[in-house]
């Protein structure tokens, strides 16, 4: 609950901001987890933590692509990405 309060949080700052490329701002993309990837598998529950963390990103229809650092099993509708 505690991440998706702050996320959307987060989104409604930079929305209501009009920061979003498709806004007319510079926020071209949007990372949902930064390098969940590396420890999924110490958690028992891993694997659908990162299926609901992608359904909230695009649940907030914000107009630009999301990413995931480090995320082999990323949902298709989620970019997997590494820095």
């Amino acid at each position: 609950r505690e991440m998706e309060a702050w996320v959307r949080y987060i989104v409604g700052k930079v929305s209501d901001a009009g920061l979003f490329a498709s806004q007319g701002g510079p926020v071209i993309l949007w990372q949902i987890e930064n390098e969940y990837g590396n420890i999924e598998a110490s958690y028992p529950n891993g694997a659908k933590y990162v299926a609901w963390a992608a359904q909230l990103a695009q649940s907030l229809d914000v107009g630009v692509p999301t990413i995931m650092c480090v995320q082999p099993n990323a949902p298709a509708t989620v970019i997997s990405t590494c820095n």
